[in-house]
């Protein structure tokens, strides 16, 4: 399929800009940021491996997404953008995209669990826990904020009103991928189809 094959190359090309990012941060010799890079890398073959090494078919724009909003949180930390006002957008928006892909990763797995028979749950039940799925790792990102600025000598949060704000857009984030998904899988359940 052209269309699959197009969203494959930039996911690949996304992985591509983290490793350039990775190489960018060791040139300066921020070594924090590399560090973050290299475990953005890792992350974002995640799914490709999970896809290659389990029945669980894994969806093209879970793989492009998740490259995606990686990409864009290494190039905040490796440009300096999440310092920059004129930035002052970039913080907002890969919580918001970040959330929304923790969220649909939670989704393929108890979509894939419920058609698989391992796990049933209610189209409510099932958009209250993709929620708290993409809000409890926004809350654990704050965490590791925190400790980061307090261990290693990082300036990840600014202030209390900018930590507000980031949890605040993982909740938009969280409630718009809760929101798709069930509706998605309400339509899928009323059609019988079980395939993601």
């Amino acid at each position: 399929m052209p269309f699959q094959r197009d969203h494959l190359r930039l996911s690949t090309a996304s992985r591509i800009g983290i490793v350039l990012l990775f190489f960018v941060t060791i040139f300066q010799q921020n070594y924090v940021v590399s560090v973050g890079a290299f475990i953005s890398i890792i992350l974002s073959l995640l799914p490709g491996i999970v896809g290659k090494n389990s029945k669980a078919h894994l969806p093209w724009s879970l793989d492009f997404l998740v490259s995606f909003a990686l990409l864009l949180n290494t190039m905040g930390n490796a440009l300096n953008f999440y310092h920059d006002p004129s930035w002052w957008w970039w913080d907002e928006l890969t919580h918001a995209l970040g959330s929304f892909a923790v969220g649909m990763i939670a989704f393929h797995l108890v979509f894939t669990l419920n058609f698989l028979g391992k796990v049933t749950m209610s189209v409510p039940m099932m958009g209250f826990f993709l929620f708290l799925s993409a809000m409890g790792i926004g809350g654990l990102w704050e965490i590791f904020e925190y400790y980061s600025d307090f261990f290693l000598g990082t300036h990840m949060q600014i202030s209390l009103p900018e930590t507000m704000r980031d949890l605040q857009f993982d909740v938009l984030g969280a409630f718009a991928i809760s929101g798709i998904a069930m509706r998605y899988f309400f339509v899928k359940r009323q059609e019988g189809v079980g395939d993601l």
